[in-house]
């Protein structure tokens, strides 16, 4: 994919997003979202090139198009090389979004950090994706985007 395609790809996964928050069936309406996302495994090679300039459009979209959507990020299984690259694309984020990330290493002193920061922000171990030691499987946004797409589609016929 170009970095045009998975940026395009981003904003359809955080338009849905939106979509589903507002449509959520909670007792209170839902405008934030906690994310997880597991970096097991990313080297070096992710930040090259292309690579590199599509983290930094994406930070940037997210920055400006989706400032208030983020309520947490957990950044999981974090190499030592992602913490370098952080350190570059950190000073692009604003204070408040900083304040929402917490990234965390591998080996079980990260692991216990992990679960004492979650117990913190009120995620319970079932609600925690595995990759944070939790029991959820979790959402793929693939499914995700189809869900709300036959969710709207079904919501356009019943207005009809």
């Amino acid at each position: 994919m170009t970095v045009a395609e998975i940026l395009r790809h981003r904003i359809q996964v955080m338009e849905t997003l939106e979509y589903m928050k507002s449509r959520s069936q909670c007792a209170h309406r839902v405008y934030k979202h906690v994310c997880f996302i597991d970096l097991d495994g990313v080297t070096l090679s992710y930040f090259t090139g292309e690579v590199k300039k599509f983290m930094t459009e994406l930070v940037k979209l997210l920055t400006h198009r989706y400032t208030d959507s983020l309520h947490l990020m957990y950044l999981v299984n974090t190499p030592v090389i992602f913490r370098v690259i952080w350190s570059v694309l950190a000073p692009l984020l604003s204070t408040t979004t900083k304040s929402k990330i917490f990234m965390f290493g591998v080996g079980p002193n990260q692991s216990r950090k992990l679960a004492k920061q979650l117990a913190k922000h009120g995620i319970s171990n079932s609600a925690a994706p595995r990759c944070a030691g939790g029991a959820s499987e979790g959402v793929r946004m693939d499914a995700y985007i189809k869900d709300a797409i036959e969710l709207r589609k079904r919501l356009v016929v019943a207005v009809k």
